[in-house]
């Protein structure tokens, strides 16, 4: 947590389905300053959001930079909902294009040494919902 909040975290969008963090995530909520900001949007683990509920992630995200807030998106383990919502984040503004998404959020994930090796996202109905989303959506 120190090194998120070290480089500059200060916003944190929970995609666990564990509100509070509860028995599959470490609560963090207390070790956070007053400051930073926790937004939670519940996503059943290895699923997909709706659409209507996808825009509402996106849309926090982006009001969150709009006011120069630095978010961290995450669910329980980076790979699934986190690469989805990165995903349709990516192509909502154009920097991915279908064709290229997977192959930037492997780039990105460069740099995670434990899940470095798993597929972002997760399954393929994930996959296939990043796949279908549009610019601008």
């Amino acid at each position: 947590m120190e090194q998120l909040l070290e480089s500059g975290i200060n916003t944190f969008i929970n995609l666990t389905e564990d509100l509070s963090g509860g028995d599959k995530l470490e609560l963090y909520d207390p070790f956070l300053p007053s400051s930073c900001i926790i937004d939670r949007f519940p996503v059943k683990d290895v699923n997909i959001p709706t659409n209507e509920f996808m825009v509402k992630i996106l849309d926090a995200i982006d009001a969150y930079l709009e006011v120069g807030h630095v978010p961290y998106i995450h669910c329980w383990g980076g790979i699934g909902r986190t690469g989805t919502a990165v995903g349709c984040w990516l192509i909502r503004h154009g920097h991915a294009t279908p064709a290229t998404v997977i192959d930037l959020l492997d780039e990105l994930r460069l740099g995670d040494i434990e899940a470095g090796y798993r597929p972002s996202p997760e399954t393929p109905y994930q996959l296939e919902f990043i796949l279908d989303w549009e610019l601008g959506k």
